[in-house]
């Protein structure tokens, strides 16, 4: 072998050169398999076209090798370039590392050109080839620390690494990291793009490619003691260009904003090459994101591509005057228009948290399978998403003088796929929000979620939501024209309906409630103000609306879906009542909601086990009470320690109604052959309640339910009366609560509610009414009953059903058995 290296070198041996000189390469120059090159000694080396064979090392221990404008330097497969001591200088040039081969690097970046890598390094239109799939074991590796190792380099074929990392590209006190983290990924192009714990401001779309993972340093950190402590890798979005405007007092001023995002997108997954905008766009409207479903690159891509352990954190702050009000300060946070993640096709998004944006996820409206959002944080949705014109104030107010919000669904999962599934996430905030909307899902699972706002779903089959937790201020599940099973979730009771279904004809939603909870919490014992005291009081007087809302034409299956009631400081949290629903019934192109009576009177036990079926229909299986004449309720009173009272300070008196069925009129039979009576306390039948608002407030009352047993039962409807009457005189008021038990022992009353059941006035004072009495048991099948009586029983007090009959337990030797013909 022939070397004219030594011209300018010392050759050791015949396999390893040492360049401990500053020079020059011969032009041309092909070297055998198996030889090593090691540049020392800070020399500066100059190679025009370099080719060194199979098996190769060319080491930079110090200095720097040249590769001049043009000229390609070669590397044979499974060869070594290692660039950890000094610098290769590729500027217009191109180093071919063929397969096989490992490009070693440190904080010497590699100067601009091209590396080429695996497949390329042999034929760049290879790309093109009919047996693509061929030659994808053709790649060469990269090892290289977090640091600046490129400058300005582009990649060409296969290169393999554990982890790509965006510092690779960026310069000290970057200030847009989408371009570094871009890089990483068309680098990457399969597997782990890792961004290291740290905050990352960007100003352009992050371009996720499949079968990419952007992944993020996992769990918090401290920043300082006593803080709470932040996510360890965040991506703040920050402005292109800003047209400042002083704040105005009397209105709300928002500087006009430009950005290089996408249609507002932060990071967009599989997305095609016309989706990037080139040009900044405006944030002073609502920006256009067009058809959804032509944005994919790649159709029903293979499963892989993830975002995972990232927040997301709109909070880039522009200047009010000190003077402003806060009301100005509040829209001075975060940018406008802002969408954290838009996915076209599968993906899985796992552990991110969402601040401040308008809408946090959009998914395209196109058919794809497989998508997973799984463990993200939703906190407070953008509040200053409005439309501004040429002197940056909205374009529309609402009545108060405040923007008008342009809403939009926080998390829109796209429309058609299989294999759906959404868990663990936590949905904060919803005041600015629409919620989350899923649109034909044909299988998937919704559940272990905390969604503090509206749950919508179109057109879906075969979707379960399961353990999930509801609280906030808007209705939660909305169903239209779906087949769907809710089962095992916590909701908590809200001004709207907990779970609101409806259908476009012909459509009949089939839909399976079970194991459901509604719970009206008193979260007024939270208040730590008296001014606090009397919002929360305020807020919890609107929450007794009905549990469930569903169309006449339905078919749902119900069981062990209670109401319970919690005061925070005395009730156990497993104190069941009987669920409210209302119906839906079209009135022109609206719709209106009133009482499903239907249900509502045998709520007791349809909540326990039921199915509704269309015309308001309600099929109750077999349960029995008896010895029902034994059962009556007795008051206690409670002191302040087990909640206030937040009703009237006065007089109150009771009178009650144990229901076993309203329609036939069977109610429990008390002392004297009546069934209405009176609270007996001490003293008498009057008792004397402060309100929270007077110093010597008094507490609320419980009503204690005694005389079962065994064979009883604890499932009946309990109509509650209660005259109120002012300490000075005059007339009483008097109002009602219909409490539907099932199951519970107790009943409290705290000024407001019962149990969670409103208190509503009613005109005059009540008074005894016909009913059948002799009754001393019932069982319910369908819905029909068997009534066991002492007397005959008279068919027209009530509303009977045909097929219900009476069996004679008594004395009555004239008669055995009574049918409703």
């Amino acid at each position: 072998m022939t070397l004219k290296l030594s011209l300018f070198g010392t050759q050791c041996n015949d396999n390893r050169v040492l360049l401990s000189c500053s020079g020059s390469i011969q032009d041309n120059m092909t070297i055998e398999d198996g030889v090593e090159i090691i540049i020392c000694n800070n020399a500066i080396i100059e190679c025009r076209n370099l080719t060194l064979g199979r098996n190769s090392l060319l080491r930079i221990e110090s200095g720097s090798l040249i590769v001049a404008s043009g000229c390609v330097l070669t590397l044979g497969e499974n060869s070594r370039l290692d660039a950890r001591g000094g610098t290769l200088n590729l500027t217009g040039a191109r180093c071919n590392l063929k397969s096989g081969g490992t490009l070693l690097l440190s904080d010497f970046p590699v100067k601009g050109g091209i590396l080429a890598g695996g497949w390329a390094a042999e034929n760049d239109s290879l790309i093109n080839s009919e047996d693509y799939h061929a030659f994808q074991h053709m790649r060469s590796y990269l090892d290289a620390p977090i640091c600046k190792v490129f400058d300005g380099t582009e990649f060409k074929g296969r290169w393999d690494m554990d982890r790509a990392y965006p510092q690779w590209f960026a310069d000290a006190g970057c200030d847009d990291w989408s371009v570094p983290i871009n890089k990483a990924i068309a680098l990457k192009t399969t597997g782990d793009v890792f961004l290291p714990a740290g905050l990352y401001y960007v100003k352009h779309t992050i371009l996720v490619t499949m079968g990419i993972r952007l992944i993020g340093e996992n769990g918090t950190q401290e920043v300082k003691p006593g803080l709470n402590p932040v996510c360890s890798t965040v991506l703040e979005p920050r402005p292109t260009v800003v047209k400042l405007m002083p704040p105005i007092p009397s209105n709300v001023a928002r500087p006009s904003i430009s950005t290089g995002f996408s249609h507002g997108v932060v990071v967009a997954v599989n997305v095609v090459d016309s989706f990037v905008q080139t040009d900044d766009i405006s944030l002073d409207k609502k920006p256009a994101i067009g058809n959804t479903k032509y944005y994919w690159k790649r159709a029903y891509p293979c499963p892989g591509t993830a975002i995972e352990n990232i927040m997301i954190l709109n909070k880039w702050n522009y200047s009010a005057e000190a003077k402003a009000p806060a009301a100005i300060k509040e829209y001075c946070i975060g940018m406008p228009f802002l969408r954290g993640i838009f996915v076209a096709g599968g993906a899985r998004i796992e552990s991110v948290l969402f601040d401040g944006l308008w809408q946090s996820i959009l998914w395209q409206s196109n058919y794809c399978d497989c998508k997973t959002l799984a463990r993200c944080t939703l906190h407070r949705p953008g509040c200053n998403n409005f439309e501004i014109n040429a002197n940056c104030l909205p374009v529309e107010l609402n009545n108060d003088g405040s923007p008008k919000i342009e809403s939009e669904y926080a998390i829109d999962m796209g429309t058609l796929g299989d294999a759906l599934v959404f868990h663990g996430n936590a949905l904060h905030d919803p005041e600015f929000t629409k919620g989350v909307c899923l649109r034909q899902c044909h299988g998937g699972v919704v559940d272990a979620n905390i969604i503090n706002c509206s749950l919508e779903i179109f057109d879906s089959n075969g979707l379960s939501v399961t353990g999930n937790h509801f609280e906030g201020i808007s209705p939660r599940i909305y169903i239209n024209n779906s087949v769907v099973n809710i089962d095992s979730n916590y909701f908590e009771r809200c001004e709207n309906a907990s779970i609101y279904i409806s259908r476009v004809f012909p459509n009949v939603p089939m839909i399976r409630l079970s194991n459901n909870i509604f719970q009206w919490q008193a979260r007024y014992q939270d208040a730590r103000t008296s001014q606090e005291y009397a919002d929360f009081v305020e807020a919890m007087s609107h929450k007794f609306g009905y549990d469930v809302v569903m169309p006449a034409d339905i078919n749902v299956e119900i069981s062990n879906c209670y109401r319970t009631y919690n005061n925070s400081k005395v009730t156990p949290t497993g104190v069941p009542y009987g669920i409210l629903t209302a119906t839906e019934t079209p009135v022109g192109d609206n719709y209106k909601v009133e009482e499903n009576t239907k249900f509502n009177s045998v709520s007791f036990l349809a909540s326990c086990q039921s199915r509704v079926m269309p015309v308001n229909k309600v099929l109750i299986p077999n349960s029995s009470a008896h010895n029902i004449n034994s059962i009556g309720l007795y008051p206690f009173l409670l002191n302040m320690s087990h909640g206030n009272w937040v009703g009237k300070s006065g007089i109150y008196r009771y009178k009650y109604l144990i229901i076993w069925s309203d329609e036939r009129r069977i109610y429990t039979c008390g002392t004297g052959n009546v069934s209405l009576r009176d609270f007996m306390f001490d003293g008498g039948n009057t008792v004397v309640r402060r309100s929270f608002k007077d110093t010597d407030t008094t507490g609320t009352i419980l009503i204690n339910v005694s005389g079962y047993d065994e064979m009883t039962g604890l499932n009946f409807l309990v109509h509650l009366y209660r005259g109120y009457q002012s300490q000075n005189g005059g007339a009483i008021e008097w109002e009602e609560s219909i409490v539907p038990v099932a199951g519970s022992r107790v009943i409290y009353d705290n000024g407001m509610c019962a149990s969670g059941f409103a208190w509503k006035k009613i005109g005059a004072q009540p008074a005894e009414i016909p009913f059948n009495d002799g009754v001393t048991g019932i069982d319910y099948h369908g819905q029909n009953v068997d009534v066991y009586s002492t007397k005959s029983i008279d068919f027209t007090i009530g509303e009977w059903r045909v097929g219900d009959r009476v069996y004679n337990v008594g004395t009555d030797d004239s008669w055995t058995m009574k049918v409703r013909k």
